[in-house]
C-alpha cells in the first residue's frame, strides 16, 4: 500500500518537498519582516536551498501581486457576518543572471472559509490569523513543488 501511494505522489500534509537547486538564491519583492517572507524563508532553507541577501550570482526569486483578501459570504438572523471567504495569493518567477527564466512566472491561490460564531467574539481574530498562517504555508509549500521542478 504504501509504495502504491509514493508512485502516484501522495504526500502527508506538512511534508517539505525537496528542491536541489545548488545555486543561493534570493527572495524579492515581499518584505523581510512579513510572515509570507519568514514562512518562505523558514521552508525554503528545510529543503537546502541557501538564501543570500546579495543578489550578485544569485538565482532571484521574485514575488508579485501578493493578495490577502476578504468576503462576506453569509450573515446570521441579527445581520452579522456569520461565514468569511479568506483568500491569500501571490504570483512568483524565478531568474538566474547567467541562465535566464527558470521558471516563468505562477500564480498561487488559496481560499478557506472562516465560520465565525456569535458566541467566540474574543477568539475569532486568533482563528483569522491562524488559519492565514496556515494558508501561508500551503501556498510556499505549493511555491516549492513547482520550483522542484527547475534543476
Amino acid at each position: 500500500m504504501a509504495s502504491l501511494l509514493a508512485s502516484c505522489g501522495f504526500q502527508p500534509r506538512g511534508v517539505v518537498t525537496q528542491w536541489t537547486f545548488s545555486e543561493p538564491v534570493k527572495i524579492v519583492g515581499v518584505a523581510n519582516y512579513s510572515t509570507l517572507y519568514k514562512t518562505m524563508a523558514r521552508q525554503l532553507q528545510r529543503t537546502g536551498v541557501q538564501l543570500v541577501e546579495d543578489s550578485a550570482g544569485a538565482a532571484i526569486l521574485r514575488i508579485r501581486g501578493q493578495r490577502s483578501g476578504s468576503r462576506l459570504l453569509t450573515v446570521d438572523s441579527r445581520n452579522d457576518a456569520a461565514e468569511n471567504e479568506l483568500e491569500e495569493s501571490f504570483q512568483f518567477t524565478l531568474r538566474h543572471p547567467e541562465r535566464g527564466d527558470l521558471l516563468p512566472e505562477q500564480t498561487l491561490r488559496v481560499v478557506r472559509i472562516l465560520l465565525r460564531p456569535q458566541d467566540e467574539v474574543l477568539s475569532q481574530d486568533r482563528e483569522e490569523e491562524r488559519l492565514r498562517n496556515e494558508m501561508h504555508r500551503e501556498l510556499v509549500n505549493q511555491m516549492i513543488r513547482r520550483l522542484a521542478t527547475v534543476q
